[in-house]
């Protein structure tokens, strides 16, 4: 065997080289097949990340680095020498210790990553490197966040189906689930309001970034039916879809306790109208809910009896809603 007697004390390039043996002033054997080698100590190029970076959202479990063109350093380039290619490494932490995974060597400027891996925020760096061993070292590293997930389609809260609302300001209200304990791209909402079931026709058609809007009431019609859905959207450009069955209110204006519709309520021609209506199955009040005086939502013969108390005894006042 022979060491070199210094470290690069051959320059880069290809070389052939041979052995045979002496004995004496002779030579007793000869090399017939010479061998070639590299000599190649020039250090690749550094790479940059491309895509993903900056915290952007990723909305698939299929997707590639980009990290640019593969460039060849001018040693190499001079001498034709190793083959150049790339490396890249990801995991779920900047100091590359959790859920490491390396891929290469990559010949292309881009890679698509061939696992599934998890949703969540993931960091990741490339280097280049030449089948020599010589490496330009992993680059600054890049971060994104993978959100392949759907969000869930909202549970509408207030105003609830069928009901009769007599506010001058509307909160409408909805909930998702709890969120998932990894880290993902924000939620918004998107609420429509119409007077079709089909919303043919909207009313209102908004970007809303919390889970509740405030509408006067002076957009709806009063005693008119109004349905309302709302899906979810996020920053992922995913969406879920809309309730398949949308809500539906009524906005009323109305006097509580005026069942017969006479503009006065809680007197003895409304009692005479609760009375028709819940012993002899007269028609009900428009709207309804005006004879649920004693404020349950329902029109029975409690509200008849808190209706006799109010006018005779002087009871409480009516309570609608």
């Amino acid at each position: 065997s022979f060491s070199m007697p210094s470290i690069d004390s051959l320059s880069d390039g290809y070389y052939y080289w041979g052995a045979k043996l002496f004995v004496g002033a002779d030579s007793s054997s000869f090399q017939a097949n010479t061998r070639l080698i590299v000599v190649d100590n020039d250090i690749p190029l550094a790479l940059a990340p491309q895509y993903p970076v900056n915290s952007v959202y990723v909305n698939g479990k299929s997707f590639s680095f980009v990290f640019g063109t593969a460039k060849i350093s001018a040693g190499e380039a001079q001498d034709g020498l190793s083959p150049e290619f790339a490396r890249i490494q990801i995991a779920k932490d900047a100091g590359f210790t959790n859920n490491l995974i390396t891929y290469g060597p990559i010949e292309n400027s881009s890679f698509q990553i061939p696992d599934l891996i998890d949703d969540g925020r993931w960091y990741w760096r490339v280097e280049q490197a030449d089948s020599a061993g010589n490496t330009s070292g992993y680059s600054p590293v890049a971060t994104f966040i993978l959100d392949s997930e759907t969000p869930a389609i909202p549970t509408q809260v207030f105003p609830g189906n069928n009901a009769t609302v007599d506010l001058d300001t509307i909160v409408f209200r909805w909930s998702l689930p709890a969120p998932p304990p990894y880290e993902h791209s924000g939620e918004y909402f998107r609420i429509q309001m119409s007077t079709s079931s089909q919303f043919i026709s909207v009313l209102l058609n908004q970007l809303v970034y919390k889970d509740s809007l405030k509408v006067s009431s002076n957009l709806f019609t009063p005693n008119a039916p109004i349905y309302w859905r709302v899906k979810a959207q996020d920053s992922a450009s995913h969406a879920s879809s809309y309730q398949s069955t949308p809500f539906n209110f009524t906005f009323a204006t109305f006097v509580c306790g005026d069942v017969n519709g006479d503009g006065t309520g809680g007197n003895i021609l409304d009692l005479t109208f609760l009375v028709d209506r819940i012993f002899r199955g007269g028609p009900p009040s428009t709207p309804v809910i005006a004879g649920s005086v004693n404020c349950d939502s329902n029109v029975n013969i409690l509200d008849l009896t808190h209706m006799v108390d109010r006018i005779f005894r002087g009871g409480p006042p009516a309570c609608c809603l």
